[in-house]
């Protein structure tokens, strides 16, 4: 890791030792405020906006939550979407072995549209899972199932 990348970029085990509490109701608002934005900055570096190494965020994310008002309005979809093309680009290189992004989103869209891979929905319980998407359909029937 270059001293560059070093200083731009957080550890997200970090984010998490720091920042995680029992219970958040003692702290102070600027305190809870700080938390809520570490753990925004967490959630984006392990699920919506990964990077290759799958353990760090870049401080640039930091930027556009320090109103957090504003922040609500932004398309979180839109980027996730948009690094996500960009990361499939990026894996078809030769020199490239892994891919970044919201590979779950991947996953999900690959259900719908593609039925080479798609598992078998096998329902032991009635369930109504007419026009439900097949993520959906797969967390409606493990919630069924477990609990």
């Amino acid at each position: 890791m270059g001293q560059a990348h070093a200083q731009t970029c957080i550890p997200l085990r970090w984010l998490r030792w720091t920042f995680w509490r029992d219970s958040y109701l003692d702290l102070n608002d600027m305190d809870f405020w700080r938390h809520v934005r570490a753990y925004i900055l967490f959630i984006l570096g392990c699920h919506l906006l990964p990077d290759t190494s799958g353990s760090e965020i870049h401080l640039q994310y930091l930027t556009i939550m320090e109103d957090l008002a504003v922040f609500s309005t932004y398309s979180l979809g839109g980027a996730v979407l948009a690094h996500l093309y960009r990361e499939l680009g990026e894996a078809t290189r030769p020199s490239r072995a892994n891919i970044a992004g919201c590979i779950n989103l991947l996953q999900i869209w690959a259900w719908e549209h593609l039925h080479v891979g798609r598992p078998l929905l096998r329902v032991p319980f009635p369930v109504e899972l007419d026009g439900l998407s097949v993520g959906f359909r797969y967390e409606k029937i493990l919630i069924n199932k477990f609990y």
